[in-house]
């Protein structure tokens, strides 16, 4: 396969996986100090996003999405990642006099919608690139392998150059995925990823003379012998 071809997906994949472990990272260490406990930091953020992510994947269907939704969904996704990012500074430091319960509620307020929107993209890629279907197994591998990196990667980046620029270059990651997506689109609209070596249904003309020579060595109807003619014709 062309790398041409071969590496927007890839970049797409990993990108996934990066961006989505920075983000949940630089959360769970913000929220951990706003809710006052470890443990509440770890369950509500871990509970949160991976519930609504996966109410967010579960919205693509089997079918290939219409450009105008995956914009919509883009730009949806990039829209609550830079809300979340403002507002979370804010509230932290507006609601921390709060009851716990009501901290609980609001962290995962502020968590809920970005996560159903980064969940979103994973089924977004798959469907995107579903005619790679012999890759897709490589494509789960390369998510896997950023996502495990990633979240060393968060704690080692939010220790170095704050929580803050970790969550900024999360949502950088997403930009990449958003311009992946517009660039395969673009590609598939002009045909360019088309295999010119793919074997066509159509019958070549060498298979219908094959055909034909054998049905005039056995015995076949007069109506078959006429279109047989026919094609030769």
């Amino acid at each position: 396969m062309p790398l041409s071809v071969l590496t927007p997906p890839v970049a797409y994949f990993c990108a996934i996986g990066m961006g989505f472990m920075l983000i949940e990272i630089s959360q769970m260490q913000r929220l951990m100090v706003f809710l006052g406990h470890p443990v509440y930091g770890l369950a509500v953020v871990l509970f949160t996003i991976l519930l609504f992510g996966g109410l967010g994947s579960a919205t693509l269907g089997a079918d290939v999405p219409r450009p105008a939704a995956v914009v919509a969904r883009v730009v949806a996704l990039l829209t609550a990642l830079v809300v979340a990012g403002l507002l979370t500074p804010l509230l932290t430091t507006w609601a921390r006099s709060e009851a716990i319960d009501m901290r609980i509620l609001l962290s995962v307020l502020l968590l809920a919608p970005p996560a159903f929107c980064m969940g979103m993209m994973f089924p977004l890629g798959l469907s995107t690139w579903r005619r790679h279907s012999e890759l897709l197994p490589f494509f789960w591998s390369a998510n896997g392998i950023t996502s495990m990196f990633a979240s060393v990667l968060g704690m080692v980046l939010s220790i170095e150059f704050g929580i803050a620029n970790t969550y900024a270059l999360g949502a950088c990651f997403y930009v990449v995925c958003a311009l992946m997506l517009v660039g395969s689109r673009q590609v598939n609209r002009l045909g360019l990823t088309a295999d010119p070596a793919a074997p066509s249904i159509q019958p070549t003309q060498a298979e219908l003379a094959a055909n034909i020579r054998t049905a005039e060595t056995h015995a076949v109807s007069p109506a078959v012998k006429a279109r047989a003619n026919e094609v030769i014709e």
